[in-house]
């Protein structure tokens, strides 16, 4: 079977669609598919080593907001009319889902979506983007949702049964031995030699609530001296967050490392002690999963989250992390205290995480599903054109 799979959201961009769209691809061609990538995402950082990936990248210039619908258009279908593949997958419905819509009505190839949540939520109340929303969903074959909650958004959406929607969770790389990560690099790098370490790995925006962690930070600075926050990635709330580290006397206990390498995060993930992501709902902007915390756990690592959209599939409260009130800044301070304070509750909490992962979301188990899904050649959704 020849697999198309067209994403605006690939390596080396960091993220939880760029981290399912390349772990997607991975676990694709591991299953004996012949699969190519087709993305708007440049070379111009190097995140994961994507030489056993067949990728095609337009031109990093074009990759705008609209006009990348033009050269990923274009490029996929000279792309299948040489390769005639049998199925697309577009990672989400909007510039992806858009081309696939456009393929199958000029080349009649069938495609898949994959729905992440916030793409969903934040197009709701706006009338034309809602409309071609309906309309490249109802053209495809089936449609795969990355947690329960987009399912049931999804599904609320389009007004469709939620039967016709199934249910794929992001996929994961596990790391075999974890004894094996060297963490002395990341320390001399970022000065952590001595520290204990709660981490976010996520782009800067509103949602993930950055900013109750910093001002929490002010709170404990006395009680863990040694404590240092770090947070990876970019995005427009980075000034904004530096700022308030500023106003609150926290600068030094606060680390923005930005854009890191894939041995770096790893580095991170393993000398961190907690993960933590007090994630809101920022006007329908919301988590649809949440990848980077069943990341967190596959390193062994609890983590604290704030109880709002999809997060409930990644994380199973009390067991392999903590879901808590994000507008509730005593709950969360309390269940850092806790985390920090208990060493043999982080342990428990880390691995139970751990052995979850290795249990329902690896590469191999969820690659199965897609393939099944592919293999079928049923269509879930009762929305087709």
């Amino acid at each position: 079977m020849k697999i198309l799979q067209i994403t605006t959201s690939f390596p080396p961009l960091i993220g939880g669609i760029e981290t399912y769209s390349y772990n997607l691809a991975k676990g694709l061609i591991d299953k004996g598919l012949f699969l190519k990538v087709l993305t708007s995402v440049g070379e111009e950082r190097t995140l994961n080593d994507t030489n056993d990936i067949h990728v095609v990248r337009t031109p990093s210039w074009l990759n705008i907001r609209y006009i990348k619908i033009i050269p990923l258009l274009l490029t996929a279908m000279f792309t299948c009319l040489i390769d005639r593949p049998d199925y697309v997958i577009a990672m989400t419905w909007r510039h992806e889902g858009v081309v696939a819509y456009l393929l199958k009505k000029l080349l009649k190839i069938k495609y898949i979506i994959v729905s992440h949540g916030t793409e969903i939520t934040s197009v709701c109340d706006k009338y034309v983007h809602r409309a071609l929303m309906t309309s490249v969903f109802g053209g495809a074959q089936n449609i795969i949702a990355n947690s329960s909650f987009t399912k049931k958004t999804l599904a609320n959406a389009l007004k469709i049964d939620q039967t016709c929607i199934a249910v794929i969770n992001p996929p994961l790389r596990i790391p075999d031995v974890l004894t094996t990560i060297d963490t002395s690099v990341i320390d001399r790098k970022y000065n952590l030699t001595g520290k204990r370490i709660i981490l976010t790995v996520s782009r800067l925006v509103k949602r993930k609530n950055h900013a109750l962690v910093i001002r929490l930070m002010a709170d404990l600075k006395d009680l863990y001296p040694d404590l240092i926050y770090v947070i990876t990635g970019e995005g427009e709330y980075q000034r904004q967050l530096k700022n308030l580290a500023y106003e609150l006397s926290v600068e030094e206990q606060i680390i923005f490392v930005g854009f890191v390498s894939a041995e770096e995060l790893e580095g991170l993930y393993q000398r961190s002690e907690i993960y933590v992501s007090p994630s809101i709902d920022d006007q329908g902007d919301i988590e649809g999963f949440g990848i980077s915390l069943v990341e967190a756990n596959a390193y062994g690592k609890p983590v604290i989250v704030g109880n709002s959209g999809g997060v409930g599939n990644a994380v199973i409260n009390g067991v392999t992390g903590f879901l808590v009130d994000p507008d509730n800044s005593a709950e969360v301070r309390d269940t850092l205290i806790k985390l920090l304070d208990n060493e043999d509750l982080r342990h428990k909490v880390g691995q139970a995480g751990r052995q979850r992962v290795f249990e329902n979301f690896s590469i191999k188990r969820q690659a199965e599903k897609f393939c099944n899904v592919l293999l079928s050649g049923e269509a879930l959704s009762n929305v087709r054109n």
